[in-house]
């Protein structure tokens, strides 16, 4: 896997630092090259989503319990599920100050985009935001990191504003899925319109109902986009495997 630019630039004070301390695997945490943040048994283990996908929520088939159900968002797309040494890899760089993995987790994101959407021209790139007093304790939202990167990678403008948080609210792990889409409601606003019939790119770290990058998708195309697509680091998914079939995903677009 050719290596992303920025992973490249680390200075010589880093590489010092990395003598002492060295860097460390984002998924299991045992040491690796100061140049690359995963090891090479992660990269192979990974729990990645390949073969036949559904094109509404982006889980393998298999997974798939979304039964093109209606969304704002026209599609997502996810680089692995969200489990084992890919929920761990996610938790590090968001709750535990991994920033130094954007870069290679972005490259990730970019090569799913590129497999994935590679016939969509995008007029840009937007991140989900967080709530301002959120973003200042964490120090950073790793969705915004990712999106930056992401940006770079593909040669796209990236708006970092265009999407507000306004309005905070509890954390969704313990709703249901209608219980989200009420959570997330008016929470968030748009700081401008954007170009009539444009298609946007939206970022963020994990995919579960879809229902905040819903409601992102909505403002967007109140806004004057025609068509909204994310993608994520990680998609979750319910842990019993679900007989394979294409009838859930070529199922037209239906309220829940």
């Amino acid at each position: 896997m050719a290596r992303p630019k920025d992973e490249r630039e680390i200075t010589l004070l880093q590489r010092l630092g990395f003598l002492f301390f060295p860097r460390r695997c984002i998924f299991c945490d045992e040491p690796v090259k100061p140049d690359w943040p995963a090891c090479e048994t992660c990269e192979k283990t990974l729990p990645r989503i390949t073969g036949e996908i559904c094109p509404h929520c982006g889980l393998g088939l298999e997974h798939c319990t979304c039964q093109g159900a209606f969304s704002p968002l026209d599609g997502n797309r996810s680089v692995f599920y969200y489990t084992g040494r890919g929920e761990r890899g996610v938790v590090q760089f968001k709750f535990h100050g991994r920033r130094d993995a954007a870069p290679y987790l972005a490259h990730l994101l970019a090569s799913c985009v590129k497999e994935r959407y590679g016939d969509i021209s995008f007029e840009g790139v937007a991140s989900v935001p967080m709530f301002p007093s959120k973003e200042q304790e964490r120090g950073y939202n790793q969705s915004d990191l990712l999106a930056r990167y992401l940006s770079q990678e593909l040669d796209l403008p990236y708006d970092r504003d265009l999407l507000r948080k306004v309005r905070d609210y509890p954390a969704q792990h313990n709703l249901s899925a209608r219980e989200r889409r009420g959570n997330v409601k008016h929470a968030f606003q748009l700081a401008h319109p954007v170009p009539e019939g444009s298609v946007w790119l939206l970022v963020d770290d994990v995919f579960t109902t879809g229902s905040t990058l819903g409601e992102c998708a909505r403002l967007l195309k109140g806004a004057g986009a025609s068509q909204v697509y994310s993608v994520t680091l990680a998609a979750s998914y319910r842990r019993e495997i679900r007989p394979q079939t294409k009838v859930g995903c070529q199922t037209q677009n239906k309220p829940l």
